[in-house]
């Protein structure tokens, strides 16, 4: 019996994936907070929630139905966030609030990271055995 490491891994790829992605958005934030009129942005983690909602509701149930033509992976849109306090030279970037985001968001990354080398190590056992 072949093993789909896809379904095996589950969505850790994917997860790891997207906080990589948000890790270089909240590091631009974080680079430019001194320059005037920046906005900071982020992923809107939602509109991923969006799309699989959507396409975990389209099931194929007889072979005559329609297949999913022309689906693509979701991928996360970047969004403008607004500030908490008013900008004084336009720059939108609170520090405080984009350190944050990016222990945060490293924190999640890192435990994404030790679930999936758990899954590799589980598969690793299985084909190896004990």
């Amino acid at each position: 019996m072949a093993i789909q490491f896809d379904q095996a891994l589950g969505n850790q790829p994917q997860a790891l994936a997207y906080r990589t992605s948000r890790s270089a958005i909240l590091a631009g934030n974080l680079v430019n907070q001194e320059t005037p009129g920046y906005r900071p942005q982020d992923l809107s983690f939602q509109h991923l929630l969006d799309v699989e909602d959507t396409q975990a509701r389209m099931v194929r149930t007889n072979p005559l139905h329609l297949s999913k033509v022309g689906q693509v992976a979701a991928t996360p849109d970047v969004v403008t966030r607004a500030p908490l306090q008013s900008p004084v030279n336009g720059n939108a970037v609170e520090p405080e609030r984009e350190q944050l985001a990016f222990m945060r968001n490293a924190t999640d990354f890192n435990r994404g990271l030790y679930f999936l080398r758990a899954r590799l190590n589980g598969l690793s056992l299985a084909i190896n055995g004990p």
